[in-house]
């Protein structure tokens, strides 16, 4: 559900989207600023993704959980029969 709310931005920000949506790049100001929100939330949960991660792989515990579980498929793939080995 939509929602009217009001911001103030710079002069040449509304010129520029003015400009987009005459070009045909999105149908209406309000839906070129929205797209441009949620492409920015998603780069932000992108970033928080990152930082977990990064934070993740410096903790011990992590990574012995995960050199336990790769040691564990690599179990698992060779009583499949992997003939590589």
């Amino acid at each position: 559900m939509a929602q009217k709310v009001t911001y103030q931005l710079d002069t040449e920000i509304v010129a520029a989207i003015r400009r987009a949506v005459e070009a045909g790049q999105a149908h209406t100001m309000s839906e070129f600023v929205e797209d441009a929100v949620r492409a920015r939330i998603a780069e932000l949960r992108r970033e928080e993704i990152r930082t977990s991660v990064r934070e993740a792989v410096r903790d011990p515990l992590f990574r012995a959980d995960v050199e336990e579980i790769s040691r564990e498929f690599e179990a698992i793939d060779w009583e499949g029969g992997d003939d590589d080995r």
